[in-house]
């Protein structure tokens, strides 16, 4: 069986025995992180399990936008999870290094997490929220009306805005939704009336390409595994990667021979 006769027109497999049959047959293998390998800090039922078996061929593909690879890494081998990091590629990360090769050099407002703004320094962005050129919205907790204020007024005097990922939330530990990039940019276009100029992260092809780009593989050589059919299903599609949708229907657990 090739992976092309394991899935149905939508790019989507039906079933675990499929599922199960599709991941034998892939060359590589793209696993979402937030609502398939982890929830929070929960580590989701089968994931240990289901990475010891496929981890040879396995790489995170995330719309985490506040870690990096190397932190990430570190905090899942914590919970068991056992991924090194330069088989991880974060939205978040991606976005900063798209930043600097597009506005070499620019006035960057960041509105990021610690290991963002030192990737962004590493790449001579210049970190500041006097005049900038771009303004970089990731996830962080430390968003408020001050900095909504700034963000929402440096867009709307010019400068380019740029969001890490659509995600307005991901699955958290015990049924709690975590408020996610998505939902910051839109308290700030809404309140500069400009929607965002880039957007990074699932379903955009930019993560899928580099992760395919780290593998050394084409799409056709690979399998989406995520939970979810906006951001996983959607981009795998565009690329022509098969993919498989976690859920109640087909918990992870079931990806086990």
């Amino acid at each position: 069986m090739t992976l092309e006769t394991l899935r149905d027109g939508c790019g989507q497999v039906a079933d675990a025995r499929a599922a199960r049959a599709v991941l034998r047959a892939a060359r590589g293998i793209l696993f979402d992180l937030d609502g398939t390998l982890i929830r929070s800090e929960e580590v989701i039922d089968g994931a240990r399990e289901v990475l010891a078996a496929y981890g040879a061929r396995a790489m995170i593909l995330s719309n985490n936008s506040s870690d990096c690879a190397e932190g990430l890494s570190r905090r899942l081998a914590g919970a068991g999870l056992d991924v090194a990091a330069a088989r991880i590629v974060l939205a978040g990360i991606e976005a900063v290094r798209a930043v600097a090769a597009l506005w070499p050099g620019a006035r960057t407002m960041m509105l990021a997490s610690a290991p963002l703004i030192a990737q962004a320094r590493a790449l001579r962005l210049e970190v500041t929220d006097e005049r900038p050129d771009v303004v970089l919205v990731a996830r962080t907790p430390a968003f408020d009306y001050a900095a909504l204020a700034r963000a929402a007024n440096a867009v709307r005097a010019g400068a380019a805005f740029v969001v890490a990922n659509p995600d307005t939330s991901h699955p958290g530990a015990d049924g709690r939704l975590v408020p996610e990039t998505g939902a910051l940019a839109a308290a700030i276009a809404a309140a500069s009336g400009r929607a965002p100029a880039r957007v990074f992260g699932k379903p955009q092809p930019e993560l899928f390409r580099a992760a395919l780009d780290r593998l050394g593989l084409a799409a056709g050589e690979v399998v989406m595994v995520g939970d979810n059919p906006e951001t996983d299903g959607a981009g795998a599609r565009r690329l022509g990667i098969p993919h498989i949708l976690i859920g109640e229907r087909l918990p992870l657990r079931a990806l086990l021979a």
